[in-house]
């Protein structure tokens, strides 16, 4: 069990149709990420649920804030951010201490 640096974000669109859309924008923009970044240790996409499918839901775990940082000011992430941000229109995210378990 290692602690780390965990992120909550939800992010919403004005449709189900773009939630779809946002949640595949974001899994292509976190496989991408994930081959580059061994400071993101975890990354769960939670999308298409039946009460708000417009909604996307992420749990991202980092090592430091330090790597957190450099994924944020990165190519990739602007990359990734040219097909996500058109989509939302309401977004939060929260800071969190979490702790990834290992088989």
């Amino acid at each position: 069990e290692e602690e780390k640096i965990g992120i909550l974000v939800r992010q919403e669109t004005s449709s189900a149709s773009n939630g779809d859309k946002l949640r595949d924008a974001q899994r292509e923009a976190y496989e991408r990420q994930m081959t580059k970044e061994p400071g993101c240790t975890c990354c769960i996409i939670l999308a298409g649920s039946l009460n708000a499918k417009q909604q996307v839901r992420i749990i991202e775990l980092w090592n430091t804030m330090d790597d957190f940082w450099f994924h944020e000011n990165s190519d990739w992430h602007a990359l990734g951010e040219e097909k996500v941000v058109p989509l939302v229109v309401d977004m939060d995210c929260e800071f969190v201490k979490g702790w990834q378990h290992y088989h």
